[in-house]
């Protein structure tokens, strides 16, 4: 269920960072388990060429996700050098589990 919430910008950097952490940890557990796949004898040739594939899409969203990073940091930066991050307000969507 979607939900409204309001956080500061402090808070809402601080989540964004935080769920930026959870993708690249997903994205490296996901990778060693596509490993141990393609360790197996006699996995078949689809199942090896899907494993790669994966594998290859997770490295392309582990760099996208360590870029995204570094820009939250500038932009962060930047809001907290003009604005007093406490002070404003956002309004933001949570999807709850």
């Amino acid at each position: 269920m979607d939900k409204s919430k309001k956080l500061s910008v402090r808070q809402a950097f601080h989540k964004q960072g935080n769920l930026h952490q959870i993708a690249i940890i997903n994205a490296l557990t996901a990778r060693e388990y596509f490993k141990i796949i393609l360790e197996q004898e006699d996995i078949p040739e689809k199942t090896k060429q899907a494993a790669q594939k994966c594998l290859k899409s997770l490295d392309r969203a582990e760099k996208v996700t360590l870029e995204a990073d570094y820009l939250r940091k500038s932009l962060k930066d930047i809001v907290y050098a003009k604005f007093d991050p406490d002070e404003i307000m956002i309004d933001i969507e949570t999807r709850e589990e």
